[in-house]
């Protein structure tokens, strides 16, 4: 339904914007701020209608893009923002030849719970013959980085390799 309600919105609007969606969790993109401002009242409007709320702590509008880190710098904010979407953190960077990018990386929340979750399961269990745990770690840790699609030049998951070896 929100879907169907944002294009038929944008379309209204004339303006530029996207949508993502990741099964129940959505990400708009505006090109001016106060387009994404005047969708977000529309857009709780809506869903006051239909008897929803947007969650106060899930819904906010960040400045995040090209012209972000001029934009900020002009009024002496210094650190770019960021935003977690399904498992991973959004962030700008810039390569060598000034380039802007997108990268993505595990949400550290994520990854802490990883952690927490292969402490416990390994403690239940410390009295497995050894080739079967090292079997179960090592299928527990590839479907981390199968999930999370991560090359392994990601930080966090040499973070968790090297908690895994050396832990």
């Amino acid at each position: 339904m929100v879907d169907v309600w944002f294009h038929a919105w944008r379309t209204r609007s004339k303006v530029e914007a996207i949508i993502v969606r990741y099964t129940d969790d959505l990400a708009f993109r505006f090109q001016y701020q106060h387009v994404a401002e005047m969708f977000l009242a529309s857009l709780r409007w809506m869903l006051k209608i239909i008897g929803l709320a947007s969650h106060p702590d899930m819904t906010k509008l960040i400045e995040f893009g090209i012209f972000d880190a001029a934009n900020r710098k002009e009024r002496s904010l210094w650190h770019l923002e960021t935003f977690d979407f399904p498992g991973f953190t959004r962030i700008w960077s810039v390569d060598r030849v000034e380039h802007f990018l997108l990268l993505r990386i595990s949400s550290a929340k994520k990854m802490k719970a990883k952690l927490a979750s292969l402490g416990d399961d390994l403690i239940r269990r410390i009295n497995w013959d050894v080739e079967i745990v090292v079997c179960w770690l090592s299928q527990s840790v590839k479907g981390y980085h199968n999930y999370f699609d991560i090359d392994a030049k990601n930080h966090l998951y040499s973070v968790l390799r090297e908690y895994l070896i050396c832990g």
